[in-house]
């Protein structure tokens, strides 16, 4: 009997043993997997960074693109006025912002 349970018992200690180790290599997996996916996610973080730099940068453009399109708009405007009186030249007025720097041509 004595040597029933011991027999018993160490198929159990054997199993488990088995299984601590089985458990230990998918935790391993695990652990290589979670490295990746931060990995992941850091680069896709960096990307979205990078995007909304390009989105302001675009967005400045534009706001200079719609300046420029009111100034040849007023030229546009302006000028078969001045063709009519025979001038040669236009006025040209220049706002400056806070800044100092340039914002538009009126």
């Amino acid at each position: 009997m004595f040597n029933l349970c011991m027999l018993n018992v160490s198929r159990a200690r054997s199993s488990l043993q088995q299984e601590v180790s089985e458990l230990r290599g998918r935790q391993s997996e695990l652990r290589g997997e979670a490295a990746y996916l931060e990995a992941l996610v850091q680069r896709y973080e960096q990307r979205i960074f990078d995007l909304e730099e390009v989105e302001v940068e675009l967005r400045e453009k534009l706001t200079l693109l719609e300046q420029a399109c009111c100034a040849v708009a007023w030229v546009n405007s302006v000028l078969p006025r001045h063709h009519q009186q025979g001038l040669k030249e236009l006025p040209l007025l220049i706002a400056f912002d806070e800044r100092g720097t340039q914002t538009m041509v009126v």
